[in-house]
């Protein structure tokens, strides 16, 4: 049935049965019922505000109804229905590792290989292949020129007669040679750096001889190394370096750490600094030689805080990996193998901790001419040409292989293994048990794996920049998550003081809240039996006035009864004549007294042979005081 037929059926439908909306707006109101909720009513409410507050609950839940809905214009089959896609299957994650990870690389179209080149880009042009050493040279002599430090000829250099002459230009005028025989330079590279010329070839591509290392050298050595007892003890107990040069290592990688000091002590260092030494004999030229790659080819950036250095290189390695060889990217990235598991300790060391010595100066060619980037070139060769041995082992075999063994397809033939007795577990992988092979400058073909990386995996300056730029940009929005994540950690631990602050407020109101209440309840208590003895005190207070009220009246009845009138009235009369007696005593006292002081001043005036002449306020007061009855007779009519 067509889409037109089935809208004539819907229509016709809609015109006698009801329409779909309805039973959907009734199944949204429930839905809406059913999640909206009715919080559980306190306990302490009557019955009266519960029917309250459940009329203001249906108001409101009656007035957030849902929109009608728009009517169909078509049923859905849902048996015709395309299901979703279904995900894949997620890949365990393995265990974290302590090694630097690189960043997530972007998503991208990568396009699958020819079968001429088996994966890996053959780049013909010449000048695509030589972009690297120009590059390389520019880059030291451009520092050099803004230093005033640069010198065109290497005056200083010792050249033998028997060398050819495109080594000896090339000993002379590093630069000028690069720029005119550039193809020649590349075939030299290829023939390999003779042994006896290492040094100044060496000296030469680097523009070591521009600089006067001799006294910069002999000052810092007198300055005191912070990292003395570390460094001591990981020469002591390395086997890389000879027990002789212990001391000349020493001071080559102190000297090159003070020189630069925003880097730190790294024991990656000893196995560079024991190669160099190894081909220079001299520990002036091997300072020299450390100093200039860690300044001039930027391999500073290996050994600075958190490694910036390594996850360019990791990242670089990533995307050549992904670009040249896609079948060994994805089989790695699906058993989660990352390349900082493996290939850091090749890059921060040059390969030196797995090469013999002699091999590492091979490689250590290939750095002076082009650069840190050679040694992406140095692997992803050694990735391509153990392809199908990656390809075949799994998580563990394949993580010990990429850490151990992937020089084992340039060893010569005949080339015997060691057997690995660190695994007691009798369930252990036949690799684990015996993978090791003793490398050795006689059954490793290094000149090989040197040509291979020359002329199979040309790496120009462009893809490089490109892969930097990329990964710039990964790392400035790395940068930005993590920036904003670390705000909102610090505003997370902020908000967490306060809440704990506000937590110990309250567990401290809550404790005085608890005292108070107790308190408050005891004087609660304390008060009503106050109350309850007040009551009584006021009871036995009306009784004890009512027993004294009606004992006064029953003494008064008594006194009453028991005195007869006449002598009643006769004890009123002298009562009241015995007050007026006393009045007149007080009077007689203040007369005695008057009298008293006159008699002395009489006295004291006759001793001083004077007149007295009383006052008159005293003669008179004297003479107006009353006496009762002049004589004595008042008291006998007071008591006849």
């Amino acid at each position: 049935m067509s889409d037109i037929e089935l809208f004539k059926e819907k229509e016709e439908q809609e015109n006698t049965t009801v329409t779909p909306v309805e039973s959907s707006l009734t199944d949204t109101s429930d839905l809406v019922n059913n999640v909206r909720e009715v919080p559980p009513v306190p306990e302490t409410l009557n019955s009266p505000e519960l029917a309250e507050e459940e009329s203001k609950i249906e108001k409101a839940i009656e007035s957030m109804a849902p929109p009608p809905l728009p009517p169909k214009m078509h049923p859905v089959d849902s048996s015709k229905m395309t299901p979703p896609p279904s995900l894949p299957p997620r890949n365990s994650s393995p265990q974290s590792s302590t090694e630097l990870a690189p960043p997530v690389l972007p998503p991208r179209h990568v396009a699958a290989p020819s079968a001429q080149n088996q994966g890996i880009r053959i780049f013909t042009s010449p000048e695509a292949a030589k972009s690297m050493i120009i590059y390389q040279q520019e880059q030291i002599v451009k520092i050099l020129k803004d230093e005033t430090k640069y010198k065109a000829q290497n005056s200083s250099a010792i050249i033998p007669d028997e060398i050819t002459e495109e080594w000896g230009k090339l000993i002379s005028a590093p630069y000028e040679t690069i720029h005119q025989y550039s193809v020649d330079i590349e075939t030299l590279l290829v023939a390999h750096v003779p042994e006896d010329i290492r040094a100044n070839v060496w000296d030469s591509l680097s523009f070591n001889y521009c600089h006067n290392w001799e006294i910069v050298y002999s000052s810092l050595l007198e300055n005191d190394f912070i990292s003395d007892d570390t460094l001591l003890y990981d020469l002591q107990n390395s086997d890389y370096v000879p027990a002789d040069l212990l001391e000349s290592i020493f001071n080559v990688i102190k000297g090159a750490i003070l020189l630069n000091d925003d880097i730190k002590y790294n024991e990656s260092l000893i196995f560079i600094a024991t190669c160099i030494y190894h081909v220079v004999k001299d520990e002036v030229r091997a300072f020299g030689l450390l100093s200039t790659l860690l300044k001039f080819y930027d391999a500073k950036q290996l050994y600075l805080e958190n490694s910036p250095g390594l996850s360019m290189l990791l990242f670089q390695f990533d995307r050549l990996l992904e670009e040249n060889s896609p079948q060994i990217y994805s089989f790695l990235v699906k058993r989660g193998i990352r390349s900082s598991m493996y290939m850091s300790n090749y890059f921060l060391t040059f390969f030196s901790s797995i090469l013999p010595i002699e091999s590492s100066s091979n490689v250590m060619d290939l750095v002076f001419f082009e650069g840190l980037g050679s040694l992406l070139k140095i692997a992803l060769t050694l990735m391509i040409k153990n392809k199908d041995k990656i390809i075949s082992l799994e998580f563990d075999d394949l993580l010990f292989f990429l850490r151990n063994n992937l020089f084992d397809v340039y060893l010569n033939e005949g080339t015997t293994r060691e057997e690995n007795n660190e695994s007691d577990d009798d369930n252990a992988s036949v690799m684990h048990k015996n993978a090791v092979v003793s490398i050795t400058a006689d059954n490793l073909d290094i000149k090989k794996l040197i040509e291979d990386a020359l002329n199979e995996s040309s790496i120009t300056p462009e893809e490089l920049a490109k892969y930097e730029s990329e990964y710039n940009e990964i790392h400035l929005n790395e940068l930005a998550q993590q920036e904003q994540i670390s705000q909102l950690e610090e505003s997370n631990m902020k908000l967490q003081k306060q809440v704990r602050e506000l937590e110990i407020k309250h567990t401290i109101l809550s404790r005085e809240h608890v005292t108070i209440a107790n308190e408050l309840l005891q004087n609660r208590l304390k008060m009503e039996s106050v109350v309850k003895e007040n009551t009584n005190m006021k009871l036995e207070v009306l009784g004890m006035e009512k027993e004294i009220n009606t004992q006064i009246k029953k003494n008064k009845e008594i006194q009453r009864r028991s005195v007869p009138v006449e002598l009643s009235k006769d004890l009123e009369k002298t009562l009241k004549k015995n007050a007026t007696v006393m009045q007149q005593n007080l009077i007689l006292q203040d007369r005695v007294t008057d009298l008293e002081r006159v008699i002395e001043e009489i006295r004291r005036a006759t001793e001083a042979g004077e007149l007295y002449q009383p006052a008159n306020a005293a003669s008179d007061k004297l003479s107006k005081t009353p006496v009762i009855g002049g004589s004595w007779n008042g008291f006998k009519k007071v008591f006849s």
